[in-house]
């Protein structure tokens, strides 16, 4: 079995195995917006490429082959998660404030979550009982609750750039700089 990774620059989302040097599959996104964030479905078939300010929509991509679903309703996506079970993405949308549930079965949106952010990058963590996520933006972080409807569980003041969760699921990492800020999920 060969293990894929994927890069994404402007245009093109490339697909190399681990260890290769070179690219072994390039698709044309057919979009002049700037990739933002991407994440494999839990499958290994495809990938979600989120575009950023100037993008309208996200695209799901199928590796190997190539084939791109267009996913409305997205616009300004920066960070991307799945959700355990292989069913659902979160996406957060700087444009609207908020988190897009993407159903991966219809490749609609299903639902959101308000999350203020300011309109500025963020990005997304699911613990691994798919109940709960870690969401930073430029001024803010924030904890969801995903059961039923979603909502903002707690807020804080105090953004960030990248997140993670601890493979427990019982805390979210968030950096912002050269600080680490943990916070219990």
């Amino acid at each position: 079995t060969t293990i894929l990774n994927a890069a994404c620059t402007q245009n093109l989302l490339g697909t190399f195995a681990v260890g290769a040097t070179s690219i072994t599959q390039g698709v044309n996104l057919q979009t002049n917006a700037v990739p933002q964030g991407i994440a494999w479905t839990l499958d290994n078939a495809s990938v979600l490429i989120t575009l950023g300010v100037t993008g309208t929509t996200v695209k799901r991509v199928t590796v190997p082959g190539g084939a791109i679903t267009t996913i409305m309703n997205t616009s300004s996506s920066f960070g991307v998660a799945m959700v355990p079970g292989g069913l659902e993405a979160l996406v957060a949308s700087g444009g609207s404030d908020t988190i897009k549930r993407i159903s991966l079965t219809s490749n609609t949106v299903t639902g959101s979550i308000n999350f203020e952010s300011n309109s500025q990058i963020h990005n997304i963590a699911v613990t691994p009982d798919g109940k709960t996520a870690i969401v930073a933006g430029s001024f803010n972080t924030g904890i969801l609750d995903l059961t039923g409807a979603g909502a903002v569980k707690k807020s804080y003041g105090v953004g960030g750039n990248n997140v993670a969760i601890t493979p427990d699921g019982k805390r979210g990492l968030v950096t912002l700089g050269s600080t680490m800020r943990v916070y219990p999920l």
